[in-house]
C-alpha cells in the first residue's frame, strides 16, 4: 500500500492565485479504511482496517512514520497485512533512507531497510536487507515528499497530468513509473469534515495516482494499484481510495493534528 491514469489527459478549473511554493505541514494523520467496491468473482465479502502516519519538517529533512493494517475477509477466510513503513529524506530530494516490514497473517514476508541518492547522473539504490545489488534509478527518480511537492506545485500552475518514476523504498525491485491525472481544483471554504479548521482555508484538487510495475510505463499497460485523493496544498490528503484492481478500500479522515515545528 502506499502514509496517489496515463491514458488520461482531463481538464481541469483554472487556479485563480498565482502558483506559490507549497508549505508542507507537520501533521499525525489517521484514517479509517473500509471496503469501497469488489469485483464480482474476487471472493471478497468485506474489509476494513486503518492507516495511520506522521509526517514532520526535521529541519535537515522530512521525516514519515506509517502503520497500515488491513483485514481483508475472503470467502476461504480472513486476511490479515500489517505494514510499516519509516523513511527520511533530505531537503533537497538528494537522500533517501528506508527501513520497511510487511507482515502477513502474523508471519514477516518482507522487510526492506537501505538508502538512496539521486546526485546528477549518479542515481542508486543500496539495500543491507534483503542483501542484494545496488540498483540504479531512472533519471526522473523522485523520492516521495518531493514527487508530493511536485504534484502541489504543477497542479498549482494548472497541470492536469504528472509523470515521473517514484523511489519510497517500499520494493527492493527499484522505483515505480508513476502518473498522476488531476482531475480538478477546489477552492478555500468548500471543504467539510475532520481538520475542518485547517483545511477548509486552503486550495485543494483531486488526484489519481496510478503505479505501475517496475520499468513499465506504456500508455496501454495495467497498473499495479491507483490512489485517488484530495490533496490539500499543504501535503494533507482526505476522501482516500486506494484501488487493486479486484477490490478498493475507502479511507476516512479521523485524526488530523498539526504538530509544532522548531526549524
Amino acid at each position: 500500500m502506499r502514509a496517489l491514469l496515463l491514458s488520461l489527459m482531463l481538464a481541469v478549473a483554472a487556479t485563480p492565485a498565482p502558483a506559490q511554493a507549497p508549505t508542507l505541514a507537520s501533521h499525525r494523520a489517521v484514517y479509517d479504511l473500509a471496503l469501497a467496491l469488489a469485483a464480482s468473482g474476487s471472493g471478497i465479502v468485506g474489509a476494513r482496517g486503518r492507516l495511520a502516519l506522521e509526517w514532520a519538517d526535521a529541519c535537515d529533512g522530512y521525516t514519515l512514520h506509517q502503520r497500515v493494517r488491513n483485514v481483508v475477509e475472503r470467502t476461504e477466510g480472513a486476511h490479515v497485512a500489517d505494514l510499516t513503513v519509516s523513511t527520511w529524506e533530505a531537503g533537497d530530494g538528494s537522500e533517501f533512507r528506508f527501513s520497511s516490514r510487511h507482515v502477513v497473517n502474523d508471519e514477516t514476508v518482507e522487510e526492506i531497510r537501505g538508502r538512496a541518492h539521486i546526485r546528477g547522473d549518479d542515481r542508486v539504490a543500496s539495500f543491507t536487507r534483503p542483501p542484494r545489488a545496488a540498483l540504479e534509478l531512472p533519471a526522473d527518480t523522485m523520492f516521495p515528499t518531493r514527487h508530493t511537492l511536485e504534484l502541489i506545485e504543477r497542479a498549482a500552475r494548472g497541470a492536469t497530468f504528472v509523470e515521473a518514476a517514484v523511489f519510497d523504498g517500499a520494493s527492493a525491485e527499484g522505483a515505480q513509473h508513476t502518473g498522476a491525472v488531476i482531475l480538478g481544483f477546489h477552492a478555500p471554504g468548500t471543504y467539510r469534515g475532520e481538520g475542518e479548521t485547517t483545511l477548509a482555508r486552503l486550495r485543494s484538487w483531486r488526484v489519481r495516482l496510478a503505479y505501475f510495475e517496475h520499468g513499465d510505463g506504456r500508455a496501454d499497460s495495467k497498473p499495479d494499484f491507483e490512489i485517488g485523493f484530495r490533496l490539500f496544498e499543504n501535503g494533507v490528503a482526505t476522501d482516500v481510495v486506494i484501488d487493486y484492481g479486484d477490490f478498493a478500500l475507502e479511507g476516512v479522515l479521523r485524526l488530523l493534528e498539526l504538530l509544532p515545528s522548531d526549524c
